[in-house]
C-alpha cells in the first residue's frame, strides 16, 4: 500500500468513527406535543404556583393551568399522561458532582458500605477486588470505589500487603469514599514510580511503613495523582459503558443537568 492510499484508509477511518460517535451521543427527539393533566404541577415561577397540568411541545414548556384548560390544547399528535394525583417537579440540577463517575461500577469493584452498598469488613473489600481482578486480563489495572474506613469493621484503611494478596500481577487500588486518597499495591506504586526514597509531594502524603520509608500503599490527595493518572485511562468502549450507566442512573432520580466536577 502506498502512501496516498494509506491516507485515504485513515481518512476513512476517522469519517466512519465521527459517524459512530455522533450516532451513539444523538439525542432522542421530544413528542411532538405532551400534555400531563390530574396532578400537582410544581412551577416554581415567581409565585411558586402548584397547578393541576402542563402542555409541552417539543423541548418548551408551552402553558400551566387546570386539567381542563390544558386538555382544550390536545390535538391529534398530542400524547395525554395523566399523572393520577402525582407530583411533577423541575428536573433537578446536580449542582456539585463528578459525572459520570457514579457509572464507574461496571469497570470497577463497588467497596461502598451500607447504606449505599454492602461491603462491612476488609475481607468482603479485598473479596470484592480479587472478583474484579478474575475478570481482567494479566498486567491490567484492578481498581475499585467507595471504601469507607469508618464504617468497616476493622476501622482502618486496607494495606499494601493485603492488596498484594488480591494480585501480584495486576496494579491493584482501592479508592477511598471521599476520592482524595487510595490505598495500592505493589505493582501499582512501581508503575508510578514510588518508592521509599520518593518524597511527600507538595499537598500530598506517602504513608509509610512503621519504622521505615517504605510506602505502606496509603497515598493522600496530590500523593495518589500519579496512580489516578494512569488507572482511570480508559479505553473509548469502558467510557462509554460507564457514561451509559451514569446517563440512566441520573435521568430515573430526575437529574436532568449533571456536572463533572474535576474534568
Amino acid at each position: 500500500m502506498n502512501w496516498k492510499s494509506a491516507v485515504l484508509v485513515l481518512l476513512a477511518l476517522v469519517a466512519g468513527a465521527g459517524v459512530l460517535v455522533k450516532i451513539a451521543t444523538r439525542l432522542p427527539a421530544p413528542p411532538p406535543h405532551q400534555v400531563f393533566i390530574n396532578g400537582d404541577v410544581f412551577t416554581m415561577d415567581e409565585q411558586n404556583r402548584i397547578v393541576e397540568a402542563l402542555s409541552v411541545r417539543e423541548d418548551r414548556i408551552e402553558a400551566v393551568g387546570s386539567t381542563q384548560e390544558i386538555m382544550a390544547l390536545v390535538g391529534d399528535d398530542t400524547e395525554v399522561v395523566d399523572l393520577r394525583g402525582r407530583t411533577l417537579l423541575p428536573g433537578f440540577i446536580d449542582a456539585h458532582g463528578h459525572f459520570p463517575g457514579s457509572g464507574m461500577y461496571v469497570i470497577n469493584a463497588n467497596l461502598t458500605s451500607p447504606p449505599v452498598g454492602d461491603k462491612q469488613n476488609l475481607a468482603q473489600v479485598l473479596a470484592a477486588l480479587k472478583e474484579r481482578a478474575r475478570k481482567v486480563d494479566p498486567g491490567e489495572w484492578v481498581s475499585g470505589f467507595g471504601y469507607d474506613d469508618t464504617l468497616l469493621a476493622e476501622m482502618r484503611h486496607p494495606t499494601r500487603a493485603e492488596l498484594d494478596q488480591v494480585s501480584t500481577e495486576h496494579p491493584v487500588v482501592a479508592v477511598h469514599v471521599s476520592g482524595h486518597m487510595l490505598v495500592a499495591n505493589s505493582v501499582a506504586l512501581e508503575r508510578a514510580g514510588i518508592t521509599a526514597d520518593t518524597p511527600d509531594p507538595v499537598g500530598g502524603v506517602i504513608g509509610r511503613r512503621e519504622n521505615s520509608q517504605e510506602p505502606n500503599g496509603l497515598l493522600e490527595e496530590t500523593a495518589r495523582m500519579g496512580v489516578m493518572m494512569q488507572m482511570q485511562d480508559l479505553g473509548v468502549a469502558d467510557f462509554y459503558r460507564m457514561t451509559k450507566v451514569a446517563v440512566r442512573e441520573y435521568a430515573q432520580v430526575g437529574v436532568t443537568t449533571a456536572q463533572s466536577g474535576g474534568t
